[in-house]
């Protein structure tokens, strides 16, 4: 009654092998037998961590322009818009669904319109 190690090991080696080949077999589920998606995870992966770069580079600009006497305001602005289209951009392409984007979302759109229709007071010249 008693399995010896080797079969058991056995065992646990061929469930192995159907649990591998039930997830490879899962991300062309509903395509036709020899279709490739054409989305992988590993291309999310890249996109998403080149628009976490471009970002990274739009920050490094905008603190170089900030530095060079660039007017705050429209550093500001052009900074805050272009991080938040970076933002809005990862999310989608990152894979979350409209359900969880919505919110976010609508708060990047708040920050957008409060940085669009902001007025910059110029400062009296002394």
């Amino acid at each position: 009654m008693s399995q010896t190690i080797a079969e058991q090991l056995q065992a646990q080696t061929a469930s192995l092998a159907a649990a591998r080949a039930a997830v490879t077999q899962q991300p062309t589920a509903g395509l036709p037998p020899g279709k490739v998606p054409w989305w992988s995870v590993t291309d999310a992966m890249t996109i998403s961590a080149s628009i976490l770069l471009f970002g990274l580079l739009v920050m490094v600009l905008a603190t170089w322009a900030l530095r060079h006497g660039i007017a705050a305001g429209l550093v500001l602005r052009l900074f805050g818009m272009l991080t938040i289209i970076v933002l809005a951009v990862f999310l989608v392409v990152a894979g979350y669904d409209s359900q969880q984007i919505a919110p976010v979302t609508g708060l990047l759109g708040t920050l957008a319109g409060y940085l669009v229709g902001r007025s910059v007071q110029e400062q009296p010249k002394v």
